[in-house]
């Protein structure tokens, strides 16, 4: 009976599950023609579609051909951002962590969404609520878009809730087992 008890305590952990969406952590990379790598880390929402990541957040990316780069999550102007894990949609950005060592508005977009088709790291322009890709010696590196150059893999993060949950099974459990072993 007590053991039923310790059981039915752990078992909404099993289950607790969002209907429309599931917080994963993302690893993402993308190797330019130059053999230079784009790659890190971001938070987000993975959709019931098992393939779009949506509501990122705490991005950490760095950039091979830039020593020294790091580069956080900061969609300028609330643009929607949207990662998948199979290459199409894609659009997200990130900017420098530190601006003061690598210079106001360096950053990156990947982008894969509607007619734009490509992955850009360079100092943007920013002007009331526009945000111009670099041009000229402001771009570090840029090329289209190639699927084969990206990867993308998620893993589940656990919620709060869920791990209160686990916990609190785990305490029940432990006591079970001490008054079990009481008796014995």
């Amino acid at each position: 009976m007590k053991f039923a008890v310790a059981l039915m305590a752990m078992v909404p952990f099993l289950f607790v599950q969002s209907a429309n969406a599931s917080p994963v952590l993302v690893t993402f990379s993308y190797t330019f023609q130059d053999n230079t790598i784009l790659s890190g880390t971001v938070e987000g929402d993975l959709q019931a579609d098992g393939n779009r990541v949506l509501d990122l957040h705490n991005m950490d990316a760095t950039y091979s051909g830039l020593p020294g780069s790091h580069f956080t999550f900061g969609p300028p102007y609330g643009l929607t951002d949207v990662l998948s894990l199979n290459g199409a949609p894609l659009n997200f950005w990130g900017f420098a962590t530190d601006p003061s060592v690598l210079g106001p508005h360096l950053g990156f977009i990947v982008s894969r969404l509607g007619s734009t088709n490509d992955v850009t790291i360079g100092t943007f322009t920013t002007e009331a609520n526009l945000v111009a890709y670099p041009s000229g010696p402001d771009t570090v590196a840029a090329e289209q878009f190639v699927r084969a150059s990206y990867t993308a893999s998620a893993v589940a993060v656990p919620e709060p809730s869920s791990l209160a949950l686990a916990g609190l099974g785990l305490i029940g459990a432990i006591g079970i087992g001490r008054a079990w072993r009481k008796k014995a």
